[in-house]
């Protein structure tokens, strides 16, 4: 039996490199994830002549979860995201987080905006994963987002929720 769905309780953000696009907030912490959207639209600008330009937002890394009815043991966990991608944004980075990306990224290219990534018996790849870990402040999700490799486009995402659950 799953464990209660539980929502991040700090939400901070980090670029790779200082072009991509962060996420509209008071400095680098949020105090509430529900229609966070980026500072700009990501764009993807076609451009043959050198090279298209395509945009990545900052990650955005949310931990402290605090969970009800955690298993005794982990076999899985499950992900459920709600972004507004407008038809274009892409997924660039999903991976569970503790103290850095861990485990398998899950992104993908499909566009939905409501999305669930692992399940009943996913760890993510891991070979280790403990109910400590999870409970550990560090402990969370990183994901980072893309403009479409494809389409040419300028949208900017709406970040609406993020949850978490354990089996």
């Amino acid at each position: 039996m799953p464990s209660h769905w539980s929502y991040p309780s700090s939400v901070t953000q980090y670029a790779e490199v200082p072009n991509h696009i962060a996420w509209r907030a008071v400095g680098d912490d949020f105090t509430q994830l529900n229609f966070v959207t980026t500072v700009t639209d990501l764009k993807h600008i076609s451009n043959t002549a050198v090279n298209d330009i395509k945009m990545k937002t900052y990650y955005l890394v949310l931990t402290r979860f605090h969970w009800s009815g955690l298993p005794a043991a982990i076999s899985g966990i499950q992900v459920q995201v709600n972004v507004k991608r407008l038809g274009r944004i892409t997924d660039d980075t999903v991976s569970l987080y503790f103290n850095q990306g861990i485990g398998e990224n899950r992104a993908n290219a499909d566009l939905a905006n409501d999305k669930v990534y692992g399940g009943e018996t996913d760890v993510w790849g891991l070979e280790t994963l403990t109910p400590a870990m999870m409970r550990d402040p560090n402990f969370g999700i990183v994901l980072r987002y893309q403009s479409h490799p494809n389409w040419p486009h300028s949208a900017a995402p709406i970040m609406q929720h993020v949850q978490i659950r354990a089996w």
